[in-house]
Parts: C-alpha cells; sequence; structure tokens
C-alpha cells in the first residue's frame, strides 16, 4: 500500500447559536442525542411543568443502561447549571425530568400521641433534663453513646454530642 495523500475539504455553514451550545455540551458520546434534546426543551418548560421520556410501546430499558443515562444526564445537566434532575420510573417505564427544586411537602405530624420525637438540631436547644440523664448514664452507669441513645429514645448523634462536645466542657476538659 503507498501512502497517499487525501485531500478533504470541509463544508461551513450557520447553525443557531443555542443549538451549537447544546451540541458541545452533550458531546458525541453515548446519549448525546438525549443530552442535546433535553438541553433544548427543559430551560423552555413552563412552571409547573415537568417532562418524561421512554422506549415506544412502553418498553423497559435495562437496569445498568438506567443508571447510566441518568447519571451522565443528570452530570451534564448539572455542567450546564440547568436546574433539572433524571430518575427512572420502574412502573411507568419512563425516565422523568423534575427540577431539582421540586418543593417536598411533608407535614409534621401533629398528633400528640405519636412516639416519634422531633429532631434534635443545633437550632432546637436541647433540654436541660435530657442533659442530665445522658450524663448521669455516662458517668455513672459508663453506658456507651449507643446504649444511651436507645435507652432514652434519643438519636445516636445527640447523644455522641452530648458525651464526646457537652461532658468534657462540663469537666473542665477540652473545648
Amino acid at each position: 500500500m503507498k501512502n497517499e495523500k487525501e485531500i478533504v475539504g470541509f463544508h461551513f455553514q450557520e447553525i443557531p447559536l443555542e443549538e451549537a451550545v447544546n451540541a458541545v455540551i452533550a458531546g458525541d458520546g453515548h446519549y448525546a442525542e438525549i443530552k442535546s434534546k433535553l438541553l433544548d426543551v427543559l430551560p423552555k418548560l413552563e412552571s409547573q411543568k415537568a417532562f418524561a421520556f421512554g422506549l415506544p410501546n412502553g418498553r423497559e430499558v435495562p437496569e445498568d443502561q438506567r443508571r447510566g443515562i441518568c447519571m451522565s444526564i443528570n452530570m451534564t445537566l448539572k455542567k450546564a447549571k440547568i436546574g433539572w434532575r433524571v430518575t427512572y420510573s420502574g412502573t411507568r417505564k419512563l425516565f422523568i425530568c423534575v427540577p431539582r427544586s421540586t418543593p417536598r411537602t411533608y407535614e409534621k405530624s401533629t398528633k400528640h400521641d405519636s412516639p416519634a420525637k422531633e429532631p434534635e438540631s443545633k437550632f432546637q436547644p436541647i433540654p436541660e433534663q435530657l442533659k442530665k440523664k445522658v450524663f448521669e448514664l455516662r458517668e455513672k452507669q459508663g453506658l456507651s453513646p449507643a446504649k444511651i441513645a436507645t435507652q432514652l429514645g434519643i438519636r445516636n448523634n445527640t447523644a455522641e454530642y452530648l458525651c464526646y462536645s457537652e461532658l468534657p466542657k462540663l469537666r473542665g476538659g477540652k473545648q
């Protein structure tokens, strides 16, 4: 075989800027057509609307491909600073696109007989009575924070915080 020089000629054309940006962000790798379409459609959707896509006739996408599609698209949307995320619905056999800032409408339980406790956090002070009980169980009985949490019905990290952060302060130790 002889080394023959091949002459390549390019064809130049104008295309819309938005289409070009989407094509560059989507790349030419896996799922580029899907990414390009989502980059075009999602920013234009009205509020209170979502977007879904899937295979025709309700066919299911294999699980390993579902994960790859979701991960790839979510990374692309994040890089493009489009506040949407994609997940697969196994019951509907569709990829569902929703805004990342989807409001959660969880209602707090207003029942007084509910055994669930309000979460303790740095924004909600821990009652002094609870602190005293934890300190007594730790100092006098030598219980671990996990056992204290189980016995008092509190979260493990609350018991750990009290045992490892608050108790040394009371003793005059490290702060």
